[in-house]
């Protein structure tokens, strides 16, 4: 297994090779016979996520953090020895993924927003998230040695929020893959049908595509454009499920199979864009220029859907290569560490990832960036690790109507962390509350002064406004 990892690193120094060998044999004296899966091995998973990251080109400290990611749960070894191993970037990273990875996932999709925001506070460098989508993609791989029910909460939780996480990034080869296999998981059958339907698509399509492609690059030369590659592109199973929900019908879906073009400079795209609208008729509403308006993560390219002719429409992307270098790997692609103002990613990410362009950050500078973009938040948990961000000053009557609304209008009382507190204590950042109830509580006008969240005081003020009043309005005779 060493062999196959060390073949995937990308610019294999004499370092990289070392510190990453050296790391897999730490984990390989503590793990190699543990037992993750009913059929596989803790370490075998554990290099199976240094393999993602070694390929998509990740450097020696990311790759031996994911090698060593648990190591911390061993109580063989301490943060001391790990340091000593492994200096303190790896430790830190280490560190990071060990709080990433005691995050409960909430149990309902209306919680992801507050796991994701808490999950950007725990893991401030990027390379923690990285390394998570990394594990994540190695589990799913290896979905066939997990219990029926762990492999249905892990594909749930992928496509809920890893995928999205992925997509973000901007890493579409590990988004793609992440969201295949789990949508594989989580909905056989209409996988089953989308598969199907890609089939069909691509048999009735693959002459008059060909035949499209060959007029297109004869047209592009003859105006002495170079074109460094050409290629079609299917989209993902998932991406295609997600879009005939929306549209009903596969016909409206122009996009399942498109033509990719790459070309050497920006002025070139635009050329090989007005090219192609002087021989073919563009579908009205679908062109889209993302060079000029790159999209949040990053991604750029001049996108247009065109009548071919003979009934068919097709999309055809135009981009440069580093366009499609970013397109695929986003803030993983080398073209990534550009000076900033070449890199729309470096903008996006800037604010929360500092660590993502200059990976020796200080620690406390990152977080200092990080509390202070969510300066006035904080994360509460009820007892099932089902999480939600809160104003500073929210009370227990804020946690109730945002979380636990079921309850809410009964609410007697409350644990938190343990101790008995009474509906207007003001909660911390980390509490752990547990509500009490009574059968013949209900909101009282006091409760307004009590919540400090509009959801809360609109949720009491329709409790208020349907009771009937204490006493007969008075009326002078």
């Amino acid at each position: 297994m060493l062999h196959e990892l060390l073949h995937l690193l990308k610019y294999p120094s004499k370092e990289k090779i070392e510190q990453v060998t050296r790391a897999y044999e730490f984990v390989k004296g503590l793990y190699g016979g543990q037992n993750l899966f009913s059929n596989g091995s803790y370490f075998k998973h554990l290099v199976g996520t240094a393999k993602v990251l070694a390929g998509i080109g990740m450097g020696r400290d990311t790759i031996s953090a994911g090698l060593l990611h648990n190591i911390l749960r061993n109580k063989t070894v301490s943060r001391e020895k790990l340091k000593n191993e492994f200096g303190d970037n790896v430790t830190l990273l280490v560190e990071d993924i060990a709080k990433v990875e005691r995050i409960p996932f909430p149990d309902k999709t209306r919680h992801t927003e507050s796991f994701a925001k808490l999950l950007f506070t725990t893991a401030p460098d990027l390379r923690v998230l990285i390394v998570k989508l990394a594990e994540r993609l190695d589990t799913v791989r290896n979905a066939h040695e997990l219990s029926p029910a762990e492999k249905s909460r892990v594909a749930r939780e992928i496509l809920t929020f890893y995928v999205p996480l992925a997509e973000c990034l901007g890493i579409l080869r590990i988004k793609q893959e992440l969201e295949t296999r789990a949508f594989q998981i989580t909905n056989p059958k209409d996988y089953r049908y989308v598969s199907d339907l890609i089939r069909v698509r691509e048999a009735q399509e693959r002459k008059g595509l060909e035949n499209f492609k060959k007029s297109l690059l004869k047209s592009i030369i003859i105006e002495n454009i170079l074109v460094l590659k050409s290629e079609i592109r299917v989209k993902s199973p998932y991406s295609i499920y997600r879009k005939l929900r929306i549209k009903g019908s596969a016909n409206r879906i122009y996009d399942i199979r498109a033509l990719r073009v790459i070309v050497p400079s920006v002025a070139d795209c635009y050329r090989v864009l007005g090219i192609i609208h002087t021989h073919w008729t563009p579908l009205p509403h679908r062109i889209k220029d993302y060079i000029a308006l790159p999209k949040p993560d990053g991604y750029q390219s001049l996108h247009t859907t065109i009548f071919v002719g003979n009934g068919s429409i097709i999309e055809i992307q135009i981009r440069t290569p580093e366009m499609h270098d970013r397109a695929q790997w986003g803030v993983v692609s080398h073209t990534y560490y550009k000076p900033a103002e070449r890199n729309p990613i470096h903008k996006f990410f800037k604010l929360f990832f500092p660590s993502a362009t200059k990976i020796d950050t200080q620690n406390n500078e990152r977080r200092k960036k990080i509390s202070e973009f969510l300066n006035g938040r904080m994360f509460v948990f009820n007892k099932r690790g089902e999480v939600i961000d809160l104003p500073k000053d929210a009370t227990v009557v804020d946690f109730a109507f945002l979380l636990e609304t079921d309850k809410a209008p009964r609410l007697a009382g409350a644990r938190v962390n343990g101790i008995f507190a009474p509906i207007n204590t003001k909660l911390k950042n980390g509490d752990v509350v547990e509500l009490h109830t009574k059968k013949n509580a209900k909101p009282r006008p006091k409760w307004m002064r009590y919540a400090a969240t509009t959801v809360a005081r609109d949720e009491i003020n329709k409790y208020l406004k349907n009771e009937p009043a204490a006493f007969p309005p008075y009326s002078i005779r």
